[in-house]
């Protein structure tokens, strides 16, 4: 009855759906040139042969399909992928890091005439949907299609199952369509299963299985030279409100050490012009703006895209944004890759199962405010011995955990 009621709504009051993604361009939330991939209507020629989908929401999710979209292509060559996404974000990302012949496009929003559209053009063989977010119009649609339909590094965040533990008769239909659902942990595989769905595998998580992110060998050599003598440390996917959480923290930092330089990687770029409020006290420069890094320069705002990867390389410690404020934190994993030891505030609910498992085997820091995350920062800056000893510890992790991917193909092959 539930998911009767929100067929109707959703298709009767799909024109306030359409007004609602009109204002998001207003305010640079979605891309204009591209508004009607939202409606299901596709801007790219479908190739001919079997097409797999492959959804994930956002940037965390699209990036960490990207080793297991490579092993796809290299087990069944002749497979055509297409990828979608949601943020305008994810959608930059993707079109510089997914392999040439995938296939991009925004996600259709959940309105039933939009859905049959979307579906009937692109006409997929198989569906591989990533982590939570869970559109019942598309999901409903899919399975009574008989189209195969996966549900990959599957995780229910601790506010998510106390929602749907009291909306269960509505999320059971939805989670019953899933041919196998792939769960990040134990916990995740037992939740899954109690809100009704009828085969879950814990594989664990996909990110763990994760490329280390790229860089530009040329710019990252440019880059040492500029900040060469210098204690560096970033402030990695800030969020509003952590930027003060930051500022707060470089001023004691250089209380001690004047030199110290602070790189802040804002999540979206597009914010940079309004946090430059949060460092006024500090000399700045912006990466977008051209501006180089100079001795002076104590805060360096890199609001760029993709080069987490060249700035994880150039700093042995990293703040992850996401987790001073409650947003849920993000990708621990990704620094670790690359010998930068990661700090995160108590907001994990997105990563929690890979937050425990770095506190717990002492590869991170785990903060509250302001002043234990300058501590924290300089603490490995005064002891090299603790900065080798929790990179160890995070590679050992990585390696333990990064089966993942096969663990999923051995069910999917098939």
């Amino acid at each position: 009855m539930l998911l009767g009621l929100y067929h109707f709504l959703t298709q009767r009051f799909a024109f306030l759906i359409r007004w609602h993604l009109k204002s998001r361009v207003k305010k640079g939330k979605e891309d204009p040139n591209r508004l009607t991939e939202r409606y299901g209507q596709a801007s790219i020629p479908r190739p001919q042969g079997q097409l797999i989908w492959i959804h994930a929401a956002s940037m965390g999710e699209s990036m960490s399909t990207l080793a297991f979209i490579e092993k796809l292509l290299k087990t069944c060559p002749n497979l055509h992928i297409l990828m979608t996404t949601g943020t305008l974000t994810s959608a930059k990302t993707m079109r510089q890091v997914l392999p040439k012949d995938v296939i991009h496009q925004y996600n259709p929003l959940d309105a039933p005439s939009w859905v049959e559209e979307f579906l009937n053009y692109w006409h997929p063989d198989l569906v591989l949907w990533l982590e939570s977010e869970l559109w019942p119009n598309m999901i409903q649609t899919i399975h009574t299609r008989a189209i195969p339909l996966f549900l990959l590094n599957g995780r229910i965040s601790d506010q998510t199952y106390k929602y749907w533990l009291r909306l269960k008769n509505f999320i059971a239909p939805i989670l019953r369509a899933f041919h196998v659902c792939f769960a990040q942990s134990a916990q995740d595989q037992e939740r899954l299963e109690k809100l009704g769905a009828p085969y879950v595998i814990t594989a664990g998580n996909l990110k763990f299985s994760a490329r280390p992110l790229a860089v530009d060998e040329k710019e990252l050599q440019h880059m040492r030279s500029l900040v060469k003598g210098r204690q560096v440390w970033l402030a990695a996917s800030t969020h509003e409100g952590e930027e003060a959480f930051v500022a707060q923290a470089h001023q004691l930092i250089t209380n001690v050490n004047p030199e110290a330089l602070c790189i802040v990687i804002p999540r979206h770029p597009e914010r940079a012009a309004r946090i430059v409020e949060a460092f006024k006290n500090f000399q700045i420069a912006r990466r977008s703006k051209g501006h180089t890094i100079t001795p002076q320069t104590q805060i360096y705002i890199a609001d760029t895209l993709n080069e987490l990867g060249l700035f994880y390389r150039l700093a042995p410690v990293a703040f992850i944004g996401g987790s001073l404020v409650p947003i849920g934190g993000h990708n621990l994993i990704e620094p670790l890759q690359l010998d930068c030891v990661p700090i995160h505030g108590p907001f994990m609910a997105k990563t929690r199962e890979i937050a425990a498992i770095f506190k717990n085997n002492s590869a991170s820091f785990e903060i509250q405010d302001a002043g234990s995350l300058a501590q924290a920062v300089q603490s490995l800056f005064a002891s090299p011995e603790l900065y080798r000893t929790m990179v160890r510890a995070g590679h050992h992790i990585i390696v333990s955990q990064a089966q993942v991917i096969e663990r999923i193909f051995k069910e999917l092959l098939p």
